[in-house]
């Protein structure tokens, strides 16, 4: 009986051995399946755009704008360069990641960065389609457009605009003045800017105000500026309505070239078109147009600001 027990307690040794040794070859088996810290191994992401929580590459990112990247109409071929601009940008970060230079967060904060740049992008596309942009608002149209360049960092812009009448007292926006009557117009700029002001008079002509030679100035302009820089400006003996508009930012060759300066007779038949496209096409940036208690007209914008100031002459 004795050498049974042994024989007995010499098997069951033997099997608990072997199942020991196959509960140490399947444990070893599932940490080889489970993922560790993978040396020299790219992390996985997605290098499109992404918009509205889906992720754009290739044609269909120009698809998204309602574009072709090969189109022979200008207004959409610039569209097309920014899109590319995105799609790099997008892929970059993305290969950054891949390589570990950049983090999972600082990854995240710039792809979020770059799509909520897009979102503004792709809404001012889809409110002014560039395929419906006609020849002569081509070039103002590219200067917006340019603001959305991804690779562009817009720096914010606040500036502040009032009428002083002869007597110092400030004309609030929409206030009224008789044939005669002189004023001035102050600007405060927060930073080095290109300011244009254009005064469209009760007659319908438009000019450009500053800078110009009647008006003095020079640009970038900072700080206060005074238009003109000397003397008042003097409405003459037509009523109606005068109005101003200012342009601060970046430097606009459209408005430039495209508009007379006040003092000469207005020759150009594209003058109108000129600055209707400025006004709708700059200051997609504004966050705050707004007149502040004492008359003037604040704005607060990103990169580009546009503002409109109105005189009732009588």
């Amino acid at each position: 009986m004795r050498s049974h027990k042994i024989i007995l307690n010499a098997r069951c040794l033997f099997i608990l051995f072997v199942v020991l040794c196959a509960v140490q070859v399947l444990s070893a088996c599932k940490t080889l399946d489970q993922p560790g810290p993978r040396l020299g191994v790219r992390e996985t992401c997605d290098p499109g755009i992404l918009y509205q929580g889906r992720s754009y590459a290739g044609n269909a990112a120009y698809g998204l704008l309602g574009i072709q990247a090969a189109s022979g109409v200008q207004a959409v071929r610039n569209v097309s360069d920014i899109v590319q601009v995105y799609l790099h940008q997008s892929a970059a970060l993305c290969e950054e990641r891949e390589r570990g230079t950049l983090n999972p967060q600082d990854y995240l904060d710039r792809r979020n960065m770059l799509s909520e740049k897009f979102a503004k992008f792709a809404s001012f596309t889809q409110e002014i389609p560039p395929a419906d942009v006609r020849q002569v608002e081509t070039a103002i149209y590219s200067e917006a457009v340019a603001t959305y360049n991804p690779a562009v960092t817009a720096q914010p812009i606040q500036a502040a605009m009032q009428v002083i009448m002869k007597d110092g007292r400030i004309l609030p926006n929409g206030g009224s003045l008789n044939s005669g009557d002189s004023f001035r117009v102050e600007i405060d700029l927060s930073r080095q800017a290109y300011l244009y002001l254009v005064i469209k008079d009760s007659s319908g002509n438009m000019y450009k105000l500053y800078p110009s030679q009647a008006a003095g100035g020079f640009n970038p302009a900072q700080g206060r500026v005074n238009v003109p820089q000397d003397g008042l400006l003097t409405l003459d003996n037509i009523p109606g309505t005068e109005t101003i508009y200012l342009f601060a930012g970046d430097r606009s060759p459209a408005l430039e070239s495209g508009l007379e300066e006040i003092g000469t007779a207005p020759k150009s038949p594209e003058t109108q078109t000129v600055l209707a496209s400025a006004v709708r096409f700059r200051g997609v940036f504004v966050n705050k147009n707004q007149s502040t208690p004492g008359g003037a007209l604040s704005i607060e914008a990103l990169g580009q600001a546009a503002a409109v100031f109105t005189i009732e002459h009588r």
